[in-house]
């Protein structure tokens, strides 16, 4: 008998920190200029995109609206619920009758499953916009099953949902022979988020503008790395917002990074020997450690500073500092160290800052 399995493609959406990142001004639309440089991370969610049977009828073609479906999760034991059966709602005539009558059972045309209660699975889930937005943009109505588990905790200045979707966008496009080009897929991507377009090809990289501008970066150090995450999440808007309200000369900086002609020069150490410091920067390998948002950031949660001198007082740790908006807190770990060693060092941070601490150690994708 013929395989009738739909087409299923499995993917990898790569964490991401924040090496470098200064906040240079304010666009009229309410978005900051940055330049950050990013590199992905071994650390990654897991998806799969399903397509539907090719008997299943389109939503668009009924009179019906399409809509988003979230199946409820048994992530204990079936963390991709690959073992569950997805059954489609059933369409129903809204044309005048006396009773409303069964026409078709559909699928939804996004359904989204994933092992993390705490994450919403409607559309207002990115995973779904980048569905939803593909789907418009190259025409294929085809309905898809995304099932994804999480790794990457969200709220953390990882990227994790904005790497889920740039997979989405990469995997539809693979799954249905690459209608879209990639500047097509960076359009979709950028109007959906502004770091989107670093993972549709994640490797080390300078972002500029609102973020989505990339230019590749020099290959970074082998560094071993250990994630902090403490029990709470920033919101980005929030961070941003709050280095303007405390006097960040946001637009003092833009306009020195228009006399520096930062995108013409390509001198990254020159501008940022010109640049008002604002925040601390570091040097370590040759690579520029500094995130401004730090500056608000650390105003508010007061434990963050703490857990960053306590990081960078042992002996263990080269260096530490907050990626993104946070919370997370990154520590560069001494190349020397032993296994041993880094599971002490855990034992270590949750006695003294608690046991609900997420902790992983990671390096930098391109280093695998």
């Amino acid at each position: 008998m013929p395989d009738t399995q739909p087409p299923t493609l499995s993917l990898t959406a790569p964490a991401k920190i924040n090496l470098s990142l200064r906040i240079l001004g304010k666009h009229s639309d309410g978005y900051h200029e940055i330049e950050t440089l990013m590199a992905p991370l071994t650390l990654a969610d897991e998806l799969e995109i399903t397509c539907a049977h090719t008997g299943t009828p389109n939503p668009s073609k009924h009179s019906v609206n399409p809509f988003i479906e979230c199946a409820p999760t048994n992530h204990l034991n079936d963390p991709l619920n690959l073992n569950q059966r997805i059954n489609p709602p059933t369409a129903y005539s809204l044309q005048p009758t006396a009773s409303i009558r069964p026409v078709a059972r559909i699928a939804p045309p996004v359904t989204l499953l994933c092992n993390d209660p705490s994450l919403p699975c409607g559309p207002e889930n990115l995973c779904v916009k980048a569905a939803l937005a593909f789907q418009e943009a190259s025409g294929i109505n085809t309905p898809i099953a995304i099932t994804l588990l999480k790794r990457i905790p969200h709220g953390a200045g990882l990227g994790g949902g904005s790497s889920d979707a740039a997979a989405v966008l990469r995997g539809m496009n693979q799954l249905f022979g690459e209608p879209l080009v990639i500047e097509e897929l960076h359009q979709i991507a950028a109007s959906l988020g502004s770091d989107i377009p670093f993972f549709l090809e994640p490797k080390s990289s300078w972002c500029h503008g609102r973020g989505e501008l990339l230019q590749e970066a020099n290959p970074l150090p082998p560094w071993r790395l250990l994630l902090i995450k403490p029990p709470f999440s920033i919101a980005t808007a929030w961070a941003y917002n709050r280095l303007e309200a405390i006097g960040y000369r946001l637009e003092e900086k833009n306009e020195e990074k228009e006399n520096c002609k930062l995108q013409e020069t390509g001198d990254r150490e020159q501008v940022e020997n010109e640049l008002d410091a604002g925040s601390p920067t570091s040097s370590v390998d040759g690579v520029t450690i500094v995130n401004d948002l730090e500056l608000p950031v650390f105003e508010k949660y007061l434990l963050l500073p703490v857990l960053k001198e306590w990081l960078q007082e042992r002996k263990e740790i080269r260096h530490a500092w907050m990626t993104g908006s946070g919370s997370t807190m990154v520590a560069l770990l001494r190349e020397e160290i032993t296994p041993e060693a880094i599971t002490m060092l855990k034992k270590e941070i949750t006695s003294d800052f608690g046991a609900t601490f997420w902790i992983k150690e990671t390096g930098f994708r391109e280093n695998q």
